[in-house]
This record gives C-alpha cells, sequence and structure tokens, in this order.
C-alpha cells in the first residue's frame, strides 16, 4: 500500500496531473500521496536505514551541505521573502520525494518499478501535450514551458531505449512506440537545447550498446536507430525545424549572440553576480530578481539564468556550485563503477582471462546504463535551462543513490566476510609451521 503511493506520487509529480486535472489541486492529491509513506516510515526502521545510508556518503553530505546553504542564504537574498517561500513551498517536497525513494527502492524490483512509473508518466504527458488544443511549442501545462518538456523527454529516452533492447515481442513494440513519441515531442518543443540533449543521449547509448553487446557500429539494429533519429528530426520537424536548429550557429544574427536579452549575455551578466556575490551568492531562486535589479532596471525584463549551473553558482555562490557539481560528479563515478564491475572479463577454466564474454542485457548493467545516459542529457540540455532545483533532478538522485545502495549490498556483505574466511584460512596454516619448528627442534636435539 505504502510503496503503491511512492509509485502514484512518482507519476503524478512528473506528469504535473494536478495541472491538467485541478480538481486534484483542490483536495492536495499529490500532498496526500508524499505524506501517507512518509508518515509509514516512522514504523520501519529498516527503511530509515537506506535513507540514513545514502546522505552518510560523501555525495549524500554535499547535498546536505548545499540544502543548508540554501537555508543560510535566505537573511542575505535579494528577494528574502521569494527565497523563503521557495523552501517552504516547493524544495521541502522534493527532498520529501527523495527520501521516499531511497527508502522503498531497497530492491532492483522495487527501483525498477519506480523507473516504469516515471517513463509511463512522461508518455501519459506526451499523449496529452499532442491531443491538446493548445499551439504554440508544445506547452501544456505552466508547471513545464518547452524547454522543460524538452528535458523531460530527454531524460526519459535513456530507460526507454535500454528497456526496448531488453525486451521482447509486445514489450518492445510498445518501448518502441514511446521513444519515437518522445523524439517526436522534442520536435514539437522546438528546443534547441532539447536537441542537443538528445543527441548526447543518442550517442552515449549507442556507445554503451556496443560496449555491452561487442557489435561492430555497422550493425543492422544500430544503423535503424540512427536512420530512425535522423528521419524524425528531418521529415517530422521540416524546414522550419531545420532553420531553428541551424540558427544555434549563425553568430550574426541570432538573438542569443547579438541581444542584451541573449542568453550569452544573460550568462556573462550571472557571471558576474557570482563573482560580486561568491561566498553566499544572491539568495536561492532569487537569480531573476538580482539580474533585474542589477542590469535591467530599465528594461523590465527580470529573467532566468538559462544554465543550472550558472543559476547554483550566481544563487548560492562557489560553495554551492561546487556541492551542487560533486554530487553529479560522485554519482555519475559509482554508476561507472557499478557497470565496471558487471563487464569485467573473467578467467575461463583454461586461464585466459583475456576474452570477454558477452554481456547479458540483464537489469543491473541496463538500469546503471539508463541512469548515465539521463545524467548526460540533464548536464547538456541543464546547461540551457535553470532546472538546477528541479523535480526531475532530485528524481535522478534518489533513483541513482538507491541503485547505488542496492548494487553496493552484496559487495558490501563480501567484503565484511572477507577477513573472517582470511583468519579461520590462515588458522591451519600457522599451526602446520608450528609443528614444524617443533620437529625441527627435536630432531636436533637427538642428532
Amino acid at each position: 500500500m505504502l510503496f503503491k503511493a511512492v509509485l502514484i506520487s512518482i507519476f503524478a509529480d512528473t506528469c504535473k496531473i494536478q495541472s491538467l486535472i485541478p480538481m486534484l489541486s483542490a483536495i492536495m492529491f499529490q500532498k496526500i500521496m508524499i505524506l501517507i509513506p512518509f508518515v509509514g516510515l516512522l514504523f520501519a526502521p529498516k527503511l530509515i536505514k537506506n535513507i540514513t545510508k545514502s546522505l552518510g556518503s560523501s555525495r549524500g553530505k554535499a547535498l546536505m551541505f548545499l540544502v543548508l546553504w540554501m537555508v543560510i542564504s535566505v537573511p542575505f537574498s535579494v528577494y528574502p521573502r521569494q527565497s523563503f517561500v521557495f523552501l517552504t513551498d516547493h524544495l521541502w517536497k522534493m527532498l520529501v520525494t527523495l527520501c521516499l525513494i531511497l527508502a522503498y527502492g531497497y530492491t532492483k524490483e522495487s527501483l525498477d518499478k519506480m523507473i516504469w512509473a516515471f517513463f509511463l508518466a512522461v508518455g501519459v504527458f506526451a499523449v496529452i501535450a499532442f491531443i491538446s488544443t493548445q499551439t504554440g511549442r508544445f506547452s501544456v501545462v505552466s508547471a513545464y514551458d518547452p524547454n522543460e518538456n524538452a528535458l523531460l523527454f530527454v531524460l526519459a529516452i535513456p530507460f526507454i531505449f535500454w528497456k526496448m533492447m531488453s525486451s521482447r515481442g509486445l514489450k518492445k513494440m510498445m518501448m518502441g512506440f514511446l521513444l519515437g513519441l518522445f523524439v517526436l515531442g522534442i520536435v514539437e518543443t522546438q528546443s534547441r537545447g532539447g536537441f542537443l540533449g538528445l543527441i548526447a543521449v543518442a550517442l552515449v547509448s549507442i556507445y554503451q550498446y556496443r560496449r555491452v553487446t561487442k557489435i561492430s557500429i555497422i550493425n543492422f539494429k544500430i544503423v535503424a536507430i540512427i536512420v530512425f533519429f535522423a528521419g524524425v528530426l528531418y521529415f517530422v520537424g521540416g524546414h522550419q525545424y531545420s532553420n531553428r536548429i541551424t540558427t544555434m550557429f549563425d553568430t550574426q544574427s541570432e538573438y542569443n549572440y547579438t541581444a542584451p536579452t541573449g542568453r550569452l549575455t544573460i550568462w556573462r551578466q550571472g557571471f558576474s553576480l557570482m563573482l560580486d556575490n561568491p561566498f553566499l551568492g544572491v539568495g536561492v531562486d532569487a537569480f531573476e530578481s538580482a539580474l533585474g535589479r542589477a542590469f535591467r532596471l530599465d528594461e523590465g525584463q527580470w529573467q532566468t539564468a538559462h544554465n543550472s549551473f550558472l543559476q547554483v553558482g550566481a544563487e548560492l555562490g562557489i560553495p554551492g556550485l561546487l556541492a551542487f557539481c560533486f554530487i553529479i560528479v560522485s554519482t555519475l563515478a559509482h554508476l561507472k563503477r557499478t557497470v565496471a564491475a558487471q563487464i569485467v572479463p573473467k578467467a575461463n577454466a583454461g586461464g585466459d582471462s583475456q576474452k570477454k564474454p558477452k554481456q547479458k542485457l540483464d537489469l543491473v548493467p541496463t538500469t546503471a546504463y539508463s541512469l548515465i545516459g539521463s545524467w548526460t542529457g540533464f548536464i547538456v540540455s541543464g546547461s540551457f535551462l535553470s532546472v538546477a532545483y528541479g523535480n526531475l533532478i532530485f528524481f535522478l538522485m534518489g533513483t541513482s543513490w538507491a541503485f547505488i545502495n542496492v548494487t553496493s549490498a552484496p559487495q558490501e556483505k563480501k567484503e565484511i566476510d572477507a577477513p573472517a574466511k582470511t583468519v579461520a584460512n590462515e588458522v591451519p596454516n600457522l599451526r602446520l609451521a608450528g609443528l614444524a619448528r617443533s620437529s625441527r627442534r627435536r630432531y636436533g636435539r637427538y642428532r
């Protein structure tokens, strides 16, 4: 019952069902789905240990430092009320969701169900977006703008890709349909950051697939995937989409290069804010206010950072930026170690340890590859969006850390048992050595 409530909360938070069905917002549906399993933790100490295990790690301590730095920044914020509202209205819910994922994602199967809830919610959101009567760049709810819609699809694609590659029959067809739907969604958003994220995710996924299956790049499956992506981008996007993508490199007329409200100008000004406030920053969720007061009082256009890393650096200073980057780098490093442990060649009966066996597409490596691909999508697309404290990154943190806990548990048990076995093996050897010395003494005495 409690685990199902966690799945429902992940599903509802991802597809923003409260925005699609206002009645659910009136009854505080999302908060209820979060608080029910959270209260259940009070009666399950073993589940709480899953949370403390992650928060006790170096990346968990970095997150706690980041949250503490957010709290400390509030009194010194350029807009203290806005920073305080962010903490009390948004951050606490994302932290609770993170704890729920860590607590209830204690097995590979339960974690896999959470991932299913995530990308099925993205699928529902995409279908609703396609049948919606709203016009524009694929904007459905105010909680996600078109660029955030693109990020949502980018993050879901690696999970869909690996589910498709490891499935058969009808399930494989369903995953292929969702993959095509998400790529179409990215095209419809007209997001250039989403396009770059899609390319990055596609390249990483193909590289991972080649590494696991040991196949050549000139392979039917890989060629088919590349042709599929290229076909959707070219035929569905059309001439208008192609022109929009190519303008990314037009430094003469593209507004992001030339206009005062373009990204380059905003990034320069945001970097100046970080250098002017290197310790505590301008306050959590206060970038727009700080930018407007410092540079745009006459223009009346207060804009977001359009870069998650710059957003953190300007709002929380250099210490906050270092903690944020450490969380990402440390998480990716642990995920890569998990993958490396799965593909290390084992010595065969003939003693040849150089030959690598063909890797089976089981749940552990495919989940690790999915998370790595999704983090890659966030790093690339998130470099053009202000989503540093969004629900999507907290979902990625939660599932990644829960996965690390699940996969590291057997290794930890093995390391604990190893010393006992070593001592047990050394005792007979010590006895034999003692008998040998005793025999030599007796032999020398009577010689």
